[in-house]
């Protein structure tokens, strides 16, 4: 019986299988290295809490309601696969939301709603909707190996 990281290492390989997928501190995409890092839960940085509070907001509504085939976490998987698969869309951008969000104090929804809009991340998502809606039957038995 495989264990969960395996399990997701066999989903993306689906997709290509010169990306990997490891244990770290948070989720994140390495684009040009392919590498997906999962959260492996063991620390909480404030990084690690905006993920935790960001997650939910990645269900966009999209007339599709991914939750009845893969779980959020699942889901954030295939959103940083997406960005992987995507590339880099608009970096600059990254690097502007930094500079004006870095160290100064919004509401969380604010820095939420900006971080959505970013095109990279709104094109992941998406992405990362249309893998569940033509692979829904892969998901669910993923899911349900996971269980176990």
């Amino acid at each position: 019986m495989m264990n969960k990281l395996e399990l997701y290492q066999e989903l993306v390989n689906i997709v290509d299988d010169e990306i990997r997928v490891v244990y770290s501190s948070g989720s994140y995409a390495d684009i040009d290295g392919k590498i997906i890092e999962l959260d492996d839960g063991k620390s909480k940085s404030p990084l690690d809490l905006f993920e935790d509070c960001l997650q939910p907001y990645l269900l966009i509504d999209m007339g599709f309601d991914v939750t009845k085939y893969c779980s959020l976490e699942t889901f954030s998987l295939l959103h940083e696969l997406g960005h992987i698969v995507n590339g880099w869309i608009n970096p600059l951008e990254y690097k502007n939301f930094l500079d004006t969000f870095n160290g100064k104090e919004y509401p969380i929804y604010k820095i939420i709603k900006s971080y959505l809009e970013l095109d990279d991340e709104y094109y992941a998502t998406q992405w990362a909707y249309e893998f569940v809606k033509k692979n829904k039957n892969v998901l669910k038995r993923l899911e349900k190996e996971i269980e176990r």
